[in-house]
């Protein structure tokens, strides 16, 4: 059988656009890739699940994005609503098992607290990704949690990395505090992404009735059922920065 790859993209600190980053980049992994993927949906606000909920309703409710969906001839990926604090709660490896064996990367999005039952899981992990923002209680928040995963939980998954989100490039030194936030990971000998996540108003917009009708058409970058267009993936550099995350697990493997 072959070994499914287990990866949280988390960070005890909200708004850091974790659920937003697993969504589009299990996205980008199956549509794009065609990576078979699967979502495990811990989170509080169970955001990933709801965002299906609606889209299968546009499906229903729109024409084009119901063309759209054919068009795409690719089944969708299992997304799975779990909490990981039930006293019957599944370990990493259990859930894994669940899936089908043609599964190849399970993406697991937690909720923005730390609980024994998700350190436990974090130690199964293959790769944790950790996202930092550049606002000062983001960063330290993002910074402590990355000295109690190593330091206090002893967590050591194969893959562990940082990427920056939501940088703002309307401000004028935002290049220098890229860098030099760079430069702090790499002193510390950390692993980084090259590439980083912009702030752009499109992040809010998701499926609609009007996505996919070529007359007022509107841009979409969040979805689980269908591609975003690849202008948008580009803008947004989540393109590139899935395709920087898929080496990363293929140099783990």
């Amino acid at each position: 059988m072959k070994k499914k790859t287990t990866i949280a993209i988390t960070t005890q600190k909200g708004g850091c656009t974790k659920s937003t980053t697993t969504m589009i980049t299990a996205s980008i992994f199956h549509y794009l890739f065609e990576k078979k993927v699967a979502v495990v949906d811990y989170d509080n606000q169970s955001s990933i699940s709801k965002v299906r909920k609606r889209e299968l309703q546009v499906v229903n409710q729109s024409a084009s994005v119901a063309n759209a969906f054919i068009q795409q001839d690719i089944p969708v990926y299992e997304i799975v609503r779990a909490n990981p604090e039930d006293k019957d709660a599944l370990s990493v490896a259990e859930i894994a098992s669940v899936f089908s064996d043609d599964v190849e990367y399970i993406f697991f999005d937690y909720p923005g607290i730390v609980t024994d039952k998700i350190v436990s899981d974090y130690k199964e992990m293959d790769a944790i990704i950790v996202p930092f923002t550049f606002s000062d209680l983001d960063f330290e928040s993002s910074f402590d949690f990355i000295a109690n995963l190593i330091e206090e939980w002893k967590v050591d998954p194969k893959l562990f990395s940082v990427f920056f989100t939501k940088v703002d490039r309307q401000l004028t030194n935002w290049k220098k505090l890229l860098e030099a936030n760079r430069c702090t990971f790499d002193g510390l000998g950390i692993d980084r992404f090259e590439t980083f996540i912009p702030h752009l108003k499109i992040f809010n917009n998701g499926l609609s009735d009007d996505s996919c009708n070529p007359k007022k058409k509107i841009d979409f970058l969040r979805s689980t059922i269908l591609l975003p267009n690849m202008n948008e993936l580009e803008r947004s550099n989540y393109l590139y920065f899935a395709k920087e995350l898929l080496e990363k697990l293929e140099s783990i493997k």
